[in-house]
């Protein structure tokens, strides 16, 4: 009797089997086994390399990566590269500012250099984690590096405010004292520049505070954070630096500047000014189990 059983023919809807030779099925392990090794080579090249990262080899790193871009697909670079990045910078700890500022302007060359999928695709899986972790109400800092990460890809122009004031308007809504301490981190990130871009959205979202902040009376036990919140957001509208405490600037606008360097060198046409540039909106972001970002919803100008 032949060992070969005929497959019964299938009507739309039904469930079943088909059957596949071993000799089909071992070539099919040996692809997949083939495909895993591909992936864990190139996460290795990939993590040798950000383990290098610095601001006087930043044009040698970015270089190789965009090497790395022609060689390989951009769908396995950009998983790649977005988990090393994540996985570098979103710790427990809170992470240094200056190792932060390097590796998210890494991304902005990138995003320059090879196209603006590299930045949509990081962003993304940023704005991600960040909703997952905020959800969970963790102790750890990963939500404090997540916003921070996401206020330096705005500060280095790979995104435009209106996702960050979405953010911030959101924090704003729950009003928590976890809520508050992250308003501050990024107002202190990124508040001047949020000022500069939308002085009005600003001025909406200190009067939001304002209300939240009376609403809320005596609901914390100390009042000293949400005071402090405040009259940081009033030093942002009327300009006053010096009453936000550490608040220092040189850093990413030396980045800046080197970063045009960078661009020059790699003979790119292009100023950070006229690059397209992915406006998100918090209300174009989708949760759930399907995914998180309609990106054909997203504006380019």
């Amino acid at each position: 009797m032949s060992a070969w059983v005929r497959t019964p023919l299938l009507h739309p809807g039904e469930q079943g089997s088909k059957y596949i030779p071993p000799h089909l099925r071992q070539a099919s392990a040996a692809a997949d086994a083939k495909r895993r090794e591909e992936l864990q080579r190139l996460k290795k090249s990939v993590k040798g390399l950000m383990n290098r990262l610095s601001e006087p080899n930043m044009a040698s790193i970015s270089g190789q990566l965009e090497e790395l871009y022609m060689s390989n697909s951009r769908k396995d670079m950009n998983e790649t590269l977005t988990q090393v990045l994540l996985d570098a910078c979103i710790t427990p700890a809170r992470m240094p500012d200056r190792l932060m500022m390097e590796h998210v302007l890494l991304v902005c060359v990138l995003h320059h250099t090879v196209g603006i999928e590299v930045g949509a695709h990081i962003l993304e899986s940023t704005v991600k984690m960040f909703h997952d972790l905020y959800q969970k109400s963790t102790e750890s800092k990963e939500c404090d590096n997540l916003l921070t990460f996401i206020g330096h890809l705005y500060n280095f122009h790979v995104m435009e405010c209106c996702l960050l004031f979405d953010i911030l308007k959101k924090l704003l809504s729950t009003f928590t004292e976890r809520d508050i301490e992250l308003v501050l981190l990024m107002l202190k990130n990124v508040g001047f520049s949020l000022r500069k871009d939308d002085a009005l959205a600003l001025k909406e979202l200190i009067s939001e505070a304002q209300t939240k902040a009376n609403e809320a009376g005596k609901k914390f036990q100390d009042q000293t954070r949400v005071r402090f919140m405040l009259e940081t957001m009033l030093a942002l509208k009327n300009n006053d630096m010096r009453k936000i405490p550490g608040y220092d600037p040189e850093p990413v606008e030396k980045l800046r500047n080197c970063s045009v360097l960078w661009y020059m060198a790699a003979s790119l046409a292009v100023t950070l000014g006229s690059v397209s540039l992915w406006k998100i909106s918090w209300t174009q972001i989708k949760w759930g189990a399907g995914g998180l970002l309609d990106l054909h919803g997203v504006e380019r100008r």
